[in-house]
């Protein structure tokens, strides 16, 4: 009490033909709480879209009691690109041009179900971060060197 509940992902408490009734539980639970403590404490639904809006439909009682809904846009390929470089950036150096023209373009080749955002932004750079360093062991790479990532590595990225 007093605080925020977040519940990420929260559609899949009301997954149908669950073997666990586990969500079923949990949602009449939060309802009475919902309605008993409503001045006490927040809890914010947190999924995408379209599962969101099936687990409010899927009880009466917990949609009215959820009187807001926020969505928040899909990034475009661009923010996508500034989450990548501001993870590397400080930490790293590349060719911030050639970096930006791979991601953009990566991302913008997606399927939409596929883009997911800040997490794909993550995975990536990651995967580059490991590209980066196999390419340091298998080039042996001078020490003052570990931090550049060459545009060959970046290139390779591109390719996937």
């Amino acid at each position: 009490m007093g605080g925020v509940l977040f519940i990420d992902e929260a559609y899949q408490l009301s997954i149908e033909n669950s073997d666990n009734d586990f969500g079923k539980q949990a949602i009449e639970t939060l309802i009475t709480e919902l309605e008993n403590n409503r001045d006490k404490f927040i809890v914010i639904f947190a999924g995408y879209s379209e599962d969101m809006e099936r687990f409010m439909n899927a009880n009466e009682g917990l949609k009215s009691r959820v009187p807001y809904t926020i969505e928040f846009p899909a990034y475009k390929a661009e923010d996508v690109v500034e989450i990548v470089l501001n993870m590397l950036r400080g930490q790293w150096r590349f060719n911030e041009d050639f970096l930006r023209m791979t991601v953009m373009n990566a991302y913008e080749q997606l399927p939409e179900a596929d883009k997911s955002n800040g997490r794909w932004a993550r995975n990536f750079t990651q995967k580059l971060l490991m590209q980066h360093k196999n390419y340091i062991v298998n080039e042996d790479v001078e020490p003052d060197n570990f931090d550049f990532i060459t545009d060959k590595v970046i290139f390779g990225m591109g390719e996937e």
